[in-house]
């Protein structure tokens, strides 16, 4: 039997993708913001895809979507996460 796979929109591009296949971002009741690699954390969350171009994008409509700014750390954080899977 075949399990059907979570499909996640993402906010720069707008693409549906596998839930794998995008990196989320979540902002806790405390207004703290963590990238989350489980896809498990509570808070609320969004998604970008794992490339430069969807995080660039991400980081300016940031605000809009999530009511809060993208930081530097998590900015770098998802640049990372981006280079390893060589999607510069």
């Amino acid at each position: 039997m075949n399990k059907k796979q979570p499909v996640r929109m993402c906010i720069a591009c707008r693409s549906g993708k596998l839930k794998g296949e995008l990196i989320r971002l979540v902002r806790t009741k405390e207004g703290q913001l963590l990238v989350d690699r489980t896809g498990k954390a509570q808070g609320r969350g969004a998604y970008v895809c794992r490339n430069r171009e969807c995080i660039e994008k991400a980081k300016r409509i940031f605000p809009k979507v999530m009511h809060c700014e993208m930081d530097e750390a998590a900015y770098h954080m998802l640049i990372e996460l981006a280079d390893e899977h060589g999607n510069a």
